[in-house]
């Protein structure tokens, strides 16, 4: 599929789920077709997502992978994938990272409920003297790079696209949502989520 044609593909998905020009805190927006779909796709999902982390755990048997999907506030299911080979998430993250030399790399992956794609980033953690440090400041080094082939070669085998960073900041002008005002929403938030940012 081009560039453009994913754009429109996607904005369109977009406004089946979100109504135009109407503020949140409007009674209208609760009541109108968009947000009522938008709802009712979210509890039809609601499950789905330990079919799609047994797949995950398939591909990468060898990952700890931490299920952080919401579907109560998010439009997609959520995974964490840790890239240190046979580490097992511990319930403490100081003694996590105390095993993981103070660097924990892992791959967020976001699979949108409301449109066939997907998206993933890299996120680093440092605790370097009782201070947190986050960043996407990462080598791809051959490890990292086997994982996300694997992440996009499962997403393929079940008709997921990709949406690269670039089209996930893409502000969509004429959208609100609960937590972000027209002009700050962007494509990210409404495939994924709008509590966080890439």
């Amino acid at each position: 599929m081009a560039g453009g044609n994913q754009v429109e593909d996607i904005l369109s998905r977009i406004y089946q789920f979100y109504p135009k020009g109407i503020a949140y805190d409007d009674p209208g927006y609760q009541t109108s077709k968009e947000y009522i779909k938008l709802c009712n796709t979210r509890n039809e999902y609601k499950g789905r997502n330990k079919e799609l982390l047994e797949k995950l755990k398939n591909s990468l048997p060898n990952f700890s992978i931490t299920d952080w999907t919401n579907l109560e506030e998010n439009n997609c299911m959520q995974y964490e994938i840790l890239t240190v080979e046979n580490q097992d998430i511990l319930d403490d993250d100081i003694e996590l990272m105390d095993a993981l030399g103070g660097t924990r790399i892992d791959v967020d992956l976001y699979i949108s409920i409301i449109g066939h794609y997907y998206f993933y980033k890299i996120t680093k953690t440092e605790l370097k003297d009782d201070t947190w440090d986050f960043s996407s400041d990462v080598d791809y080094n051959d490890n990292l790079k086997m994982i996300t082939r694997k992440i996009e070669l499962l997403m393929d085998s079940i008709s997921l696209m990709k949406v690269d960073s670039d089209l996930c900041m893409t502000i969509i002008p004429d959208i609100e949502t609960e937590l972000l005002n027209v002009g700050e929403v962007n494509v990210f938030n409404c495939l994924f989520t709008e509590l966080e940012t890439i």
